[in-house]
């Protein structure tokens, strides 16, 4: 539009291989073993992208993008439940169904915007948000939130770079690092209590599948780093402290056996991290 104006827009098909594992599980049959999914092929998806972006004095940039993705040819289950491909990494533990087919279906939309100051005279920083939405259908041709969708997320990073001179050459730099960010609270569905201790095993209600958020996940962390630049090598010396407020963030909430409860375990407090690198 203008030397500091730009509109952009853009178009997608992607495909994406599935898991390893499941192309090539084998499942026993009376005839012997069988790769029922071997033929599943990748996931598709269409996307949609539009952006403006606006240049400001200083190295500080505005951009506004917004989206949509349009899922097919997802794995779900042969029968009809809630399984689908989609929600695939949201905890450690991963099981699939045996029989799976590609007739499933999602979409993910939004407004991403990012303010950006590049490193100028010592000084920089990064401000990042989102506000959107991921659905999936499953086998059951019912629509529900993935595992993913938290709706939000806001990301900030400030920092500054102080740099020490001997003669007339910069020999080496101390860094402040500043990043907090907090996002939506992960998705769940809900167990049920009384049916869990009546049956000695968690049981969850599928018809909820994904209905509840846990509380909203906040960490800030702060990163100290020292830097000497010498002629043939550069050291650098720095300490991370992640979490530094010893947020407490949900990592899950399952059902405990032994205490007939239900119980929650937490993220990682508060860490540091320190670090010794050398630049060749």
């Amino acid at each position: 539009m203008t030397e500091k104006d730009k509109i952009t827009a853009g178009y997608g098909l992607h495909s994406q291989m599935l898991p390893m594992e499941m192309y090539f599980k084998e499942v026993y049959t009376p005839s012997g073993f069988i790769r029922p999914s071997e033929q599943l092929g990748f996931s598709k998806s269409h996307h949609l992208v539009l952006g403006y972006k606006r240049s400001f004095k200083y190295g500080v940039s505005f951009k506004i993008e917004g989206y949509y993705q349009k899922l097919f040819n997802i794995a779900v289950s042969q029968d009809s439940n809630t399984y689908s491909i989609s929600n695939y990494g949201a905890s450690f533990s991963e099981s699939f169904p045996d029989y799976l087919t590609a007739n499933g279906t999602g979409n993910n939309y939004g407004v991403d915007m990012t303010v950006e100051k590049f490193l100028d005279k010592g000084f920089y920083f990064l401000i990042t948000s989102s506000l959107y939405q991921s659905f999936y259908t499953p086998s059951n041709g019912v629509e529900y939130n993935t595992a993913f969708n938290g709706n939000y997320t806001f990301n900030t990073l400030v920092g500054y770079e102080f740099k020490f001179k001997k003669g007339n050459k910069h020999q080496s730099s101390l860094t402040i690092d500043l990043r907090f960010t907090r996002n939506g609270g992960k998705r769940y569905t809900p167990i049920l209590l009384e049916e869990s201790i009546i049956a000695d095993i968690e049981i969850r209600d599928y018809s909820k599948t994904n209905s509840l958020r846990y509380d909203d996940y906040m960490k800030g962390d702060l990163r100290i780093g020292f830097k000497i630049i010498g002629k043939k090598i550069t050291q650098e010396w720095a300490l991370d402290l992640q979490n530094m407020t010893n947020q407490k963030n949900v990592f899950l909430q399952q059902y405990d056996n032994n205490k007939k409860e239900i119980t929650t375990t937490y993220q990682t407090g508060r860490l540091p991290i320190g670090l010794y690198r050398i630049y060749f």
